[in-house]
Formats: C-alpha cells, sequence, structure tokens
C-alpha cells in the first residue's frame, strides 16, 4: 500500500507545479494530515515546522486547506507501555497495537487537549476540517488494517480490536446492564459463566459463538464506535466552530471486524452538519457493482440530512475513472476528493466529464434492504457476494436506494413504494413487523426467488408473519399496489416499478440511468460518457 501511496502522487501533491495542474483541473481544497506522532515530539514541545511550511504552500497556490488530524497515533515517548493509556488490543491472538483505545476515557480527554492546541495554532488557514475518529484512517471504526506509515501497528490481528482492559470492562457492564444477572444471560447464550467478571468476550473463530452472543456484542462494539464518535465529533464542534467539515466512512462490507454500521454514521454526520464522505469510489471496478456500497452510505445521509461526498480508495484506474465520476453524480456528491495520479492518468475524461457534473441528489421510489444483522454476525446463509452481485443485475433495471433496520425504525419506509429483498436476511422482530405492515397498507415488498427472510432469534419467516397479518405471497400476475411478491428475473419487475419517463435517448446502447431532483442523467460505460438534463420545473418541482 506504501507504494500505492507514492504512485498515486500523494508525495508530490504540494509541488508548485502539480498544485498548479490540480487548480487547472477544478481542484479547489488540499486535504492536509496533522498526526499527534508528528507534531509533540517531546512532552509538551511542538513541532509545527512542516506543517505550516506545506499549508502555507497550498494557501500561496490559491488553493484552499482541509485538515485531517490522526490524532490516535501517540509519538513514542506516550506511555510506550500502554499502562495508563490503553491500547487497541486484538481478541484473536491477544496482539496490541500502538493505537489509543476508543474504550477508554483517557482517549477523548488527550483528542480534546489536542484539537484545542491544533486550532489555536491552524485554524486560521483552514478551510475545511474532517472529523477523525479511530480507524486506520480516521474513519468511524475500531479496524487497523494500514501498516505503511511509520507509526502505524505492525502487528496483525486476529478477530476485531476489542480486547483490551478499558473494552472488557465496558462489554461487563453492558452485559450487565442488559441482563441483570448471570443467570439471564446464560440462558440466552447457553453459556455456563459464573460472574460478569468472567471472560464474556466471543472467542475465534467468531462464527461459532452462540448467535446471542454475536448478537451482544455486535450491538455492544457499534454502539461503542458510534458513542465515542459521538463525543469526537463534539470537541471538533467546539474547537473549530464554523468550520465546514466531513466524516469518513470507508469499507465495502460492514464486517465485525470493522464495527462500523454506515446509517448509524451518517446519521451522526447529520447531526453535526457534516458531509459524509465514502471511502471507496469505484472500488468494485464497476458502476453497477460499486452501485450499492456507494447508495449504502448516500440513502441515509440524504435521509437524515446530511451531504454526501466521495473519496477514491488510492489507485483508480483510467478505465474506472468515468465510474468513479459518474458514481459521484448518480449519489448527489457534493464533495469528489480523488487523488493527484487518478485525475492525472485519466486527465481526458476528467477534462470531458467534470464540467457535466452538478450536486443533485436522486429520487426514487424503490429500496433494496441491507441486512447488516445478518452481516455482522455472520450468519451462514448470508453471502455479501451474492446481495452485490443481484444488486448489479437490479441497477441494470432500475436505480435503487438502499436502507437497513435502523431507517426502518426511523420511518424511512414512509418515503418509498417497493422494498426489494435480493439476498437472504435475517431481521429483528420489530423490523419484520414494520415491513409487514408496509407491505399490507403502504407499498410492496419484493423478494428474489433465492433471498430467504426469516427473524432473528424466532422460527419465524417474513411470509409467515405476513400471513398472519392477512398479506399472502403472489407472483407477478397479480401485481397491485401494495403487498407481498416473489419474482425469479428482477427484470420482469420493470414494468411495475419503473414509472418515470426519461427524455435522453439511449438509442438501445446499454446504460445506467438516474432520476434527480432537478435533472436526469444517463451514463454510457463502453463509452465512458455520460449526458445530464433538466428535467421540467413542474416535474422536478413535484
Amino acid at each position: 500500500m506504501g507504494r500505492d501511496v507514492a504512485r498515486n502522487g500523494l508525495c508530490d501533491t504540494i509541488k508548485p507545479d502539480m498544485l498548479k495542474r490540480l487548480r487547472d483541473f477544478g481542484v479547489e481544497l488540499i486535504e492536509m494530515r496533522v498526526v499527534w506522532w508528528e507534531i509533540e515530539p517531546a512532552p509538551g514541545r511542538f513541532f509545527w515546522d512542516r506543517t505550516l511550511r506545506d499549508m502555507d504552500a497550498v494557501l500561496n497556490a490559491g488553493l484552499k486547506v482541509g485538515l485531517m488530524a490522526w490524532l490516535h497515533y501517540p509519538p513514542a515517548w506516550y506511555d510506550p507501555t500502554g499502562e495508563r493509556h490503553a491500547r487497541f488490543r486484538a481478541l484473536g491472538n491477544n496482539a496490541e497495537s500502538n493505537v489509543l483505545s476508543l474504550w477508554d476515557p483517557k482517549t477523548v480527554e488527550t483528542y480534546d487537549r489536542l484539537l484545542g492546541i491544533i486550532a489555536g495554532k491552524l485554524k486560521g488557514r483552514l478551510s475545511f476540517v474532517y472529523n477523525t475518529i479511530s480507524g486506520s484512517y480516521g474513519e468511524v471504526t475500531y479496524s487497523l488494517g494500514a501498516r505503511h506509515y511509520k507509526f502505524s501497528p505492525q502487528c496483525r490481528a486476529l478477530g476485531p480490536w476489542a480486547g483490551d482492559r478499558c473494552a472488557r470492562s465496558s462489554l461487563a457492564k453492558e452485559l450487565q446492564r442488559k441482563y441483570d444477572t448471570i443467570g439471564a444471560l446464560n440462558k440466552a447464550w447457553g453459556a455456563h459463566a459464573s460472574s460478569f467478571e468472567d471472560d464474556l468476550m466471543p472467542r475465534s473463530p467468531f462464527p461459532e459463538n452462540p448467535l446471542r452472543q454475536r448478537d451482544d456484542f455486535m450491538q455492544w462494539c457499534t454502539d461503542s464506535v458510534i458513542d465515542f464518535a459521538d463525543r469526537v465529533c463534539g470537541l471538533y464542534r467546539t474547537h473549530f466552530p464554523g468550520l465546514p467539515g466531513g466524516l469518513p466512512v470507508g469499507f465495502v462490507g460492514e464486517s465485525i471486524a470493522v464495527g462500523q454500521i454506515k446509517s448509524r454514521a451518517a446519521k451522526l454526520a447529520a447531526k453535526y452538519g457534516l458531509t459524509a464522505r465514502w471511502t471507496g469510489c469505484a472500488h468494485l471496478g464497476s458502476f453497477g457493482r460499486s452501485h450499492l456500497p456507494a447508495r449504502r452510505i448516500a440513502s441515509p445521509a440524504h435521509f437524515y440530512g446530511a451531504p454526501f461526498g466521495t473519496e477514491a480508495a488510492l489507485i483508480v484506474n483510467a478505465e474506472n475513472a468515468a465510474n468513479a465520476l459518474y458514481e459521484s453524480l448518480a449519489n448527489g456528491a457534493s464533495i469528489i476528493h480523488d487523488d493527484p495520479q487518478n485525475i492525472l492518468r485519466a486527465a481526458d475524461v476528467h477534462a470531458a466529464l467534470r464540467p457535466k457534473l452538478v450536486i443533485d441528489p436522486p429520487v426514487t421510489p424503490v429500496v433494496v434492504f441491507y441486512p447488516v444483522e445478518s452481516e455482522m454476525v455472520q450468519i451462514k446463509e448470508f453471502s455479501w457476494t451474492a446481495l452485490a452481485d443481484r444488486c448489479a443485475e437490479f441497477r441494470r433495471v432500475t436505480d435503487y436506494d438502499v436502507c437497513d433496520s435502523i431507517m426502518i425504525a426511523d420511518g424511512y419506509l414512509r418515503t418509498k413504494r417497493d422494498l426489494f429483498f435480493l439476498a437472504n436476511a435475517h431481521l429483528r422482530a420489530e423490523t419484520a413487523q414494520a415491513i409487514v405492515e408496509f407491505a399490507a397498507s403502504g407499498g410492496r415488498v419484493w423478494l428474489h426467488d433465492k433471498a430467504e427472510v426469516t427473524v432473528l432469534h424466532q422460527p419465524d419467516t417474513l411470509i409467515e408473519l405476513a400471513a398472519r397479518r392477512g398479506v399472502t405471497i403472489r407472483d407477478l400476475k397479480n401485481v397491485g399496489s401494495t403487498g407481498l411478491y416473489r419474482f425469479a428475473d428482477a427484470r420482469l419487475t420493470g414494468p411495475h416499478i419503473i414509472r418515470d419517463v426519461f427524455s435522453i435517448c439511449d438509442n438501445g446502447e446499454p446504460c445506467y440511468r438516474t432520476m434527480h431532483q432537478h435533472h436526469e442523467s444517463c451514463y454510457f460505460p463502453k463509452r465512458q460518457q455520460l449526458e445530464i438534463q433538466r428535467r421540467p420545473a413542474a416535474v422536478s418541482g413535484s
């Protein structure tokens, strides 16, 4: 990965000729990183020479500066044994990192101190501030995968980074709050623990632990990540009031090793007026496949009221550049973050397509359900690959949003007409009940014939629950305005779900279409071209 950093021009970004070329391409702002490991080489002694020199070079070139502070990487002198301040520790092999644990209260105190110092020194130079949290690159996660920086942890983890002493204490307190007695926990887990002081962390491999234990762990760790992120965003608001900001949200999937539920991260971004930035633009190599992870963040961002942004995860090859740019357009991105060589190696594509881009969120009555619980607790019947493949096929039929149980609990289905299950899913009881009510009186629920939808911790299926409500499964010969339907080929659902009339002509060429609030757009991947035009005022304003 270190070679890719150099290959993508990140080491050359602030050279005068590079800054001029980027500005000529329409780049407005350069993200600059400030790492605690570098700026405080000795207790209380700060080194700013390189940071100030580089920021001034950007400003003098007529560009703006954005801050990305990595405060979770401490300098070598800071509590090197971790006795006073806990570090992330891997559950499976007990490997200890040098990264500050989000479960240790001292971490928030440390961030508060450092952000105050950084704001006092740099705020006047800044136009944008990323609210960095705890992942390798500051994402809303506890995952640590990067090893190519001098300050990166060099150990390899087995299992989630949730094994430090503060994390263990936090889990024990949460389980005692939830179950009250160890007997109740033992009954739920089928366990034989003697007290809440026992080691209640899951063992490796994770899927071999009882389902209830995995679910409890998943809820605790994702709550922990988002609660920590909430406190950190509050610190940024305090120290950088009025400055626009972003929240980095990375990773294609949402595994237990990452600890991130993307809808919750987007909701947090909305709370603080931040741009929810998706790090992984065009990462799956085609627009159709990459649409799922991109819209997984864009949908909740738009629903909760946060701007959406994109970032390439290091290298985007020239043949993938148009996919990345249309991904930004199709998801209403207000920020497009890219590396220098991603732009320059596809200069013709960027020159042709960037002037066409507008900030206009997509609108669609169709939504695909994302079974985050199934993915995180690692239920063997769930396949992320199967979901991604079917979503790619479905994107050729129609545009779609993406939702999960959190969004449904917040009333998301009131904004939609058609809910699709394209892969196996395991729903919480309250989510299943809400979906049944939607099928009964609010809209239509569509089940792929290879998608089995069951209720977590219960023997019921969605079809059985619906039948008790008087909603029986139907085929495509009997489609109404509500109900529950089975289908084998997504293309056959098109006549029932597509109502928008597009004006852009495709002449039979394969393309992807998106209806926006005020525009419609069409992308032709073989030619790496896109067209966009305004919708009639009466339609776009409706």
